[in-house]
């Protein structure tokens, strides 16, 4: 996913779920949800990379259930809970984010 403008009044904007599951969002703008912004979980992988992530309800990001992302040069802002929530198992590479 490349350059999308994402909303959502769903749990997340975006949801990348389950094992195998290794998507590249690039340079897109997720924001203004009702959820969360986007969710990682189950042992999803892939890349979340230059995009900007703001405004939600609850988290900017959130990674859990042994999902591994890596997470790059993201602007995470303005979200009402927490920028990045790591839980429940979640690992991934965090680098070179703005986090506020």
């Amino acid at each position: 996913m490349v350059g999308c403008d994402v909303s959502s009044e769903g749990d997340a904007a975006v949801h990348i779920h389950g094992a195998g599951t290794k998507p590249t969002i690039k340079g897109c703008v997720i924001r203004d949800g009702s959820g969360v912004g986007v969710a990682v979980s189950d042992g999803a992988r892939g890349s979340i990379v230059d995009c900007e992530i703001e405004g939600h309800t609850l988290d900017g990001l959130v990674i859990s259930g042994g999902a591994d992302p890596e997470v790059l040069r993201n602007k995470i802002c303005g979200c009402k809970t927490s920028g990045v929530l790591v839980r429940h198992g979640g690992m991934g590479r965090v680098e070179g984010n703005l986090i506020s």
